[in-house]
């Protein structure tokens, strides 16, 4: 395994060795995430935007800090009221897809 906690993000994703938090959907575009996650003992969704606006393929991750990188292009955790405000106030054309049952 590899790789670092973008949504939730290490601290938020475990508590004293339990799942404090998951993404519950996603979705995405050319140029955005949309994510939901779920604070399980809080019991409360909440939301986070990830822009696609930066490039590391050029980048040594090992030595350069790939991850504040990826991490500087997160917004999050919002309610939904600031989520859907954030979507509205750039346009951004893009939904969740209802789970089916």
């Amino acid at each position: 395994m590899s790789g670092i906690y973008v949504v939730p993000n290490e601290k938020r994703h475990m508590i004293d060795g339990k799942y404090a938090e998951y993404v519950k959907t996603a979705a995405s575009n050319k140029k955005w995430v949309l994510v939901k996650t779920y604070q399980i003992q809080e019991k409360k969704e909440n939301y986070w935007i990830i822009s696609k606006d930066f490039d590391i393929t050029n980048l040594n991750c090992s030595t350069d800090n790939c991850d504040s990188i990826l991490q500087s292009h997160v917004t999050g955790p919002l309610d939904s009221l600031d989520f859907y405000s954030f979507l509205k106030a750039r346009n951004i054309d893009l939904k969740f897809k209802e789970r089916e049952k």
